[in-house]
């Protein structure tokens, strides 16, 4: 499944928040998983990975493909990722593209630097590309 915006081809617009469980709940088949953009953000918004039942799983995911664009809710993102690892039972791989990082604060370094500590630490699953 890819999916990069909502909206029309005129009036492309940000997806509304996404909860994380109830997306996988509705896609328990999805075997690869490729997201950026619009809905990347979208489904990295706190509130969804706050209750979690400890039973959850997403039980078919093997690949996952993120592209990543922006610093901005670095915390966020990395919940996400760490969540797409944690629950995803039979994940085989996860890439991460990092493009182009534009921010004139030091938030894109920390990001870069928090993004690599995760794939030091899940060595064999995540890599950066």
């Amino acid at each position: 499944m890819k999916v990069e915006f909502t909206g029309d081809y005129e009036a492309l617009q940000a997806f509304p928040e996404i909860d994380f469980v109830e997306f996988f709940n509705s896609h328990p088949k999805l075997r690869k998983f490729d997201v950026h953009g619009a809905m990347f953000a979208a489904l990295c918004q706190r509130n969804s990975l706050k209750h979690v039942d400890p039973g959850f799983v997403i039980p078919c995911l093997e690949e996952v493909v993120i592209t990543v664009r922006s610093p901005l809710k670095a915390e966020q993102k990395m919940s996400t990722l760490e969540s797409l690892l944690k629950y995803g039972k039979n994940l085989r791989t996860m890439v991460i593209k990092i493009l182009q990082m534009k921010s004139s604060e030091s938030s894109a370094d920390d990001f870069f630097d928090d993004i690599c500590r995760f794939r030091y630490m899940n060595y064999g699953i995540v890599r950066i590309e």
